[in-house]
């Protein structure tokens, strides 16, 4: 048999004269250190920079909230007119599948209404909603309008009628809803 011959170094030597190539060429204890500081600093500067513009994202969610719920609260007061003791709300047939839902509302309040949304429930409780933002009612005002649907996803009558006013304030852009300001009218009759 043949034996082998080790013409280089013994593996002790080779391991020590890797470990001696790699101090050579390993980055020094000082600008590891200063590369360390700069990439934490990078990354607080980022996360700082997402938590600022998270911050006010939620500042101005807020705000608008507020404003909203201060509006809705104190300003608005919408109802259906009653004249001669009967309500102004009523609907009507316009053909065999399409009626039309007439309503006389009144803005109570001391500021202006800029929409309304108006949602109607039929006897099979199905609903139609129509956005009405440009239905603008003055404070103190009285406005009619109406809203045509369709009698075949609703049924033969419509039970209930909820009105929702849009208002417009500071911190926003265009109308709003006053979702916790919605008026509910059961008692709706046909139109005579």
């Amino acid at each position: 048999m043949y034996k082998k011959r080790n013409l280089g170094l013994s593996p002790e030597n080779k391991v020590r004269k890797n470990s001696i190539k790699l101090k050579n060429r390993g980055v020094s204890q000082l600008i590891s250190a200063i590369l360390l500081v700069a990439i934490t600093i990078t990354i607080g500067a980022m996360v700082m920079r997402w938590g600022v513009g998270n911050v006010e994202s939620q500042t101005e969610k807020a705000e608008l909230e507020g404003q909203l719920g201060v509006t809705c609260q104190m300003s608005i007061a919408l109802s259906v007119k009653t004249i001669a003791g009967e309500k102004r709300l009523c609907f009507k047939n316009t053909s065999a599948t399409a009626g039309v839902l007439e309503y006389t509302l009144e803005n109570k309040g001391s500021d202006s209404i800029a929409g309304i949304m108006v949602a109607l429930i039929g006897i099979n409780d199905t609903s139609y909603v129509d956005d009405k933002k440009t239905f603008s009612i003055s404070a103190g005002g009285v406005k009619k309008g109406t809203t045509s649907f369709n009698f075949t996803g609703l049924g033969e009558d419509v039970v209930q009628v909820t009105f929702a006013p849009y208002v417009n304030i500071e911190a926003g852009t265009g109308p709003q809803l006053c979702r916790n300001m919605n008026l509910v009218e059961d008692d709706i009759y046909a139109c005579t």
